[in-house]
């Protein structure tokens, strides 16, 4: 109970799920979303803050001012990198690997033969696990500091493309899979950013989805000039919406609360306030609902889909 009672959370006690547990999505749409897979939805879904949509409404403009910095490069930060480890992300590599089984490349040479594209590899995780899986790996990222991180995790041996999720600069049908991982809540056109996947998976292929989400009920809230995958992050209603409009058949889905809240307390016990903590991640304070109600209308999402064959 340690990490829930940092952040005030609880949860339902039902342990993390074994590949054996987890069920087809179309199995699971008529189960409520605090039941299915892992069980880690927390129980205060009831009492949702009530916020004031238009952007920056409640935020301090002064607020916003003395976090800019700061958040404009959250993945450079020590203490985020700290907590979060080398993939930058909630869930780490062991979240990347079970995605991978859920695909059917659960061992090491299960790659081989095919592509596989990083969309916002960042500092390059992801990449090495894929190198190590056998893909020829492509990785892309709108940041060239990060992409010098990737290149020095994958010691030169994967292609990488500066880029947006938006328009990704590879050929349509050229991957077997594609993994987007704390990225669609930072893209500013998220149907675009689904469609472009849809576009270069080749027919057959997979996509991974790992994101935070917002519960239904609880509004956007973004700080003017701060960019966050939590302040952007959407609905789990609209990212299953989006990904069907678009083509993609949707498998399985898990939720992963827990590797969120888990990293928020990390943050903690490496030395921010949780009201700190909601300002760095793209919340304000003043004059509106606490970081800790924020914090705790949100999820960890990860999906899966599959592009039909031809």
């Amino acid at each position: 109970m340690f990490f829930e009672n940092v952040l005030g959370v609880e949860y339902s006690g039902i342990p993390p799920p074994r590949l054996r547990d987890i069920a087809p999505v179309h199995l699971l749409r008529h189960v409520p979303v605090e039941v299915r897979n892992c069980g880690m939805e927390h129980a205060a879904r009831q009492q949702t803050p009530s916020v004031t949509t238009s952007p920056g409404s409640w935020v301090a403009q002064e607020e916003a001012d003395a976090v800019k910095g700061r958040n404009d490069n959250l993945y450079q930060q020590p203490l985020f990198r700290e907590a979060a480890g080398a993939a930058l992300r909630p869930g780490g590599r062991e979240l990347t690997v079970h995605a991978l089984a859920l695909c059917g490349f659960e061992q090491e040479s299960s790659g081989e033969g095919k592509c596989a594209l990083d969309v916002g590899c960042g500092a390059g995780a992801t990449l090495a696990l894929l190198q190590e899986r056998g893909f020829c790996v492509t990785g892309v990222d709108p940041d060239a500091a990060m992409l010098e991180e990737s290149r020095s995790a994958t010691r030169g041996l994967v292609q990488l493309l500066r880029g947006h999720a938006e328009a990704l600069p590879l050929p349509d049908a050229s991957q077997d899979l594609v993994l987007c991982e704390c990225v669609l809540s930072l893209c500013s056109a998220l149907r675009q950013a689904v469609s472009e996947c849809f576009r270069v998976l080749a027919p057959g292929g997979h996509i991974v989805l790992a994101d935070v989400i917002r519960y239904d009920g609880c509004p956007a809230v973004r700080v003017p000039g701060l960019r966050s995958c939590l302040s952007g992050a959407p609905t789990l209603p609209r990212l299953r919406e989006t990904l069907i409009r678009e083509g993609f058949r949707l498998e399985y889905e898990e939720a992963h609360d827990r590797a969120l809240t888990e990293l928020g307390a990390r943050l903690i016990l490496g030395g921010e306030s949780l009201d700190g903590l909601g300002r760095w991640l793209g919340f304000g304070c003043g004059g509106g609902p606490s970081s800790r109600d924020l914090l705790r209308s949100l999820g960890y999402v990860l999906l899966t889909a599959r592009k039909e064959d031809a």
